[in-house]
């Protein structure tokens, strides 16, 4: 699969954006046939993205309907919500002024396969 992730179409950072749908129109390189997202994908990455807080999603969609497509998009939109920090002193100051974090924070060191939850 021909996607690039990052800056390059003057618009929104493929990086920054949140919403599955404008991320994949934030996607500076893409091959001729990711021009446009299908409607079964519209519907499904809006659907998720409107429940942003549920635990466990299933989603069914039949074969060749790009379902890997929406998977990654759904992974990159995840991950740009996530706040990771590679310092212990904003970790130490996250944790001193907030008695509970609102959203998970990590502290990543180089090689860590799976980070520590600090809070």
């Amino acid at each position: 699969m021909a996607i690039k992730y990052g800056s390059g179409n003057g618009g929104p950072s493929a990086d920054t954006v949140t919403d599955p749908q404008k991320l994949f129109q934030a996607l500076p390189a893409k091959d001729k046939k990711y021009a446009y997202l299908r409607d079964v994908q519209g519907d499904v990455l809006g659907k998720w993205f409107a429940a942003p807080k549920q635990k466990d999603t299933v989603i069914k969609m039949n074969t060749g309907s790009g379902k890997t497509t929406v998977g990654l998009l759904l992974l990159k939109s995840s991950l740009n919500e996530a706040v990771y920090s590679s310092g212990a002193g904003v970790v130490r100051h996250v944790r001193s002024t907030h008695s509970e974090c609102p959203e998970p924070a990590y502290r990543i060191a180089p090689g860590d396969q799976h980070p520590p939850k600090v809070c």
